[in-house]
């Protein structure tokens, strides 16, 4: 019986996450919008450089949250009390500080953050009325792409700490490796990795294939830990970490066992 029931969950949740998948692969919806944060929080945006990139004037400047608002007016005193002390403990001082800062100041400065939120969603509407719609469309692709970014990274870093098995070097990369280390310190990186790619193109056929066998046997070893790797991640329901391709299999598995 217990058998059934984690069958039966995994099943669940793996349909779930598939679908899940499958409709943000074709249609990506983002955690947080710019209609569902709350006035008083920062809303995330592009970089000036990619404003000038892309030849956008740059939007009216965000309000500080109610924390910054404190940090400005205790931060200075900190460093006077404390000269020389890294950032890290400044921080730390600092929360200690805003725990113990009166209700009735940290509610003022959460009013004067709400109202300066207000203040500059008005100025904002304004400023992309006055934006071409070629310029608007831009502003969301990039905005898209910085998101989906973000989440790339996350999930990296996630699978990082999972121990998801590294993809081996490439031929050229394990040679690179290899030759990187025979020059005199003296040598620039850019004048180093020039003389690889030339030695490279006129290396004996030999030893180019002496690396190509290595990574053939090297991406033998690294699929079938990746196997075992995302077969663990899936046990653990772990589904979020897993490819589409994996995610693909693992989903008409389970709809073949609920068939049978």
């Amino acid at each position: 019986m217990k058998k059934a029931i984690t069958l039966d969950y995994m099943m669940t949740a793996c349909k779930t996450f598939f679908n899940r998948l499958t409709n943000y692969i074709s249609n990506p919806v983002f955690l947080q919008t710019r209609t569902s944060i709350p006035s008083h929080q920062q809303i995330a945006t592009l970089k000036r450089t990619q404003y000038t990139k892309y030849g956008i004037p740059e939007p009216p400047k965000k309000p500080k949250t109610a924390f910054f608002k404190f940090k400005e007016i205790e931060l200075p005193q900190i460093r006077k009390d404390n000269p020389g002390l890294v950032m890290a403990k400044v921080l730390r001082i600092l929360g200690d500080k805003w725990a113990e800062y009166p209700e009735e100041k940290k509610e003022n400065l959460k009013l004067e953050s709400r109202n300066d939120f207000d203040k500059y969603k008005e100025t904002y509407s304004i400023y992309k009325t006055s934006l071409t719609p070629e310029q608007l469309e831009t502003m969301e692709k990039t905005k898209k792409k910085i998101e989906l970014k973000k989440i790339a990274s996350t999930l990296n870093k996630k699978r990082k700490e999972m121990d998801k098995p590294k993809r081996p070097a490439n031929p050229y990369n394990m040679y690179c490796r290899d030759k990187y280390e025979t020059f005199d310190n003296s040598i620039s990186f850019k004048e180093r990795i020039t003389s690889i790619a030339s030695s490279w193109k006129t290396e004996n056929l030999s030893v180019k294939n002496k690396y190509k066998e290595q990574y053939q046997k090297n991406m033998i070893e690294y699929n079938i830990n990746l196997k075992d790797w995302e077969q663990k991640m899936a046990d653990a329901g772990h589904f979020d970490l897993l490819g589409t391709k994996k995610l693909r299999k693992l989903h008409k598995q389970f709809q073949e066992k609920a068939k049978s």
